[in-house]
């Protein structure tokens, strides 16, 4: 696809499930990293919260300046989105939809490595 040259941030589409660091005994951060390092691909949190996210900022946009009731229509801070928020920071472990593209065996090594990591969680930093 064409990349247009002021495009600062891209968007990709992400694989994600749910993970219980209350179940598997494993902080969701520090099971991240070790799946990271394990596989040597990134694994994430979920996209922020619409309230918190860096990409939709409208605030800052003088073209959505059109009244002072506007802009408090349009303010992502007058949400609370609680679930959006423990998704973000506790359950989620995202990554790219190319690492479920490859053969059988490349899936079964993600499952793998996610058995590896909470086998091994007594030896990992938390």
């Amino acid at each position: 696809m064409y990349r247009d040259p002021r495009e600062t941030r891209r968007a990709f589409f992400n694989y994600s499930f749910r993970y219980d660091a209350q179940e598997l005994g494993v902080p969701t951060k520090v099971f991240r990293e070790a799946l990271s390092a394990e596989l040597g691909l990134p694994f994430e949190a979920s996209y922020q919260p619409l309230t918190n996210c860096s990409l939709y900022r409208p605030l800052t946009k003088r073209r959505y300046a059109l009244s002072a009731e506007h802009l408090e229509k349009i303010n992502p801070q007058r949400f609370v989105l609680p679930v959006c928020n423990t998704v973000y920071e506790s359950t989620s472990v995202v990554f790219h939809h190319k690492f479920l593209m490859g053969s059988k065996s490349d899936m079964e090594e993600i499952a793998l490595a996610c058995r590896k990591v909470i086998a091994n969680k007594d030896e990992l930093r938390t």
